[in-house]
């Protein structure tokens, strides 16, 4: 497939990228509610996220889908390091 076909079925509709990140914002933005206060910050919550996000490989780690003490493991150390 040639790049431009490739672009078509990428990014279908001008100014998609935008509507998209506002999406994300929107599903991602809590509202205030009775209870406890929030346990993380929004920069941790980010962290959270971007770890979800990544492959155990691309943080170093030799394994093909995260276990739940890898993830733990590696959510402390950047989390730590904000």
């Amino acid at each position: 497939m040639g790049e431009t076909i490739c672009r078509g079925y990428l990014h279908p509709f001008p100014g998609e990228q935008k509507l998209l990140s506002q999406a994300i914002e929107v599903l991602l933005t809590d509202e205030q509610r009775p209870g406890a206060p929030a346990t993380f910050t929004f920069e941790q919550f980010m962290q959270i996220m971007a770890v979800a996000c990544e492959t155990p490989a691309e943080a170093g780690y030799l394994l093909k889908t995260w276990a739940t003490h890898t993830c733990t493991h590696r959510l402390r150390v950047k989390l730590e390091s904000m």
